[in-house]
């Protein structure tokens, strides 16, 4: 009989989380917020200092590094640091190859699969909207331009490698990135 009056108090509880409490970190918390909430006391407060507390370890680790990131956020963390400076555009096989030289337990022969051109644009298709296109002249190689990555750099807060632009349009394209 208690069980079911506790069952029906659980249930029907609908605690206020913290603002920044989303996600998966709402996930891990809201069950027992509930079962705090129907508890009542000092349990609503206990949990609460506890998710702040969770909340302030995961920050901190994100900032040091600590915390696994997904594959696709390394992706495009990485490419800005193979990114050729001055270079527009970067053929998908020339960029492949620099990334699995310069981190090879993630994207080279060390890894478990190792980088393709395809696996490539499949993450930055589904994880940033981001597609290859023809090289604008020369060869017209299948590969990736600079101002493609610009938006994602910003998001994530990474330094985009410098460019020379050839001409005003590009240099106006430049700008309104970096003013958003």
């Amino acid at each position: 009989m208690a069980m079911e009056a506790a069952r029906e108090s659980v249930g029907n509880a609908r605690p206020t989380l913290p603002e920044d409490c989303k996600g998966r970190m709402r996930e891990k918390w809201r069950p027992l917020a509930r079962v705090a909430q129907a508890a009542g006391g000092r349990w609503p407060g206990i949990i609460n200092t506890l998710i702040h507390r969770d909340m302030e370890e995961r920050k901190m680790e994100r900032a040091e590094g600590l915390q696994n990131l997904p594959l696709r956020v390394h992706l495009i963390r990485d490419i800005a640091q193979v990114w050729q400076a001055g270079d527009q555009f970067m053929p998908s096989t020339e960029l492949v190859d620099l990334l699995a030289a310069r981190f090879p337990t993630r994207w080279g022969l060390q890894s478990t699969k190792g980088l393709t051109v395809q696996g490539m644009g499949r993450m930055l298709m589904q994880g940033y909207k981001i597609s290859s296109d023809r090289e604008p002249s020369g060869a017209r190689r299948r590969g990736y331009s600079h101002l493609q990555f610009t938006e994602s750099w910003r998001r994530f807060q990474v330094e985009p490698p410098h460019i020379k632009p050839d001409g005003p349009d590009e240099q106006a394209q430049l700008d309104e990135t970096r003013n958003r």
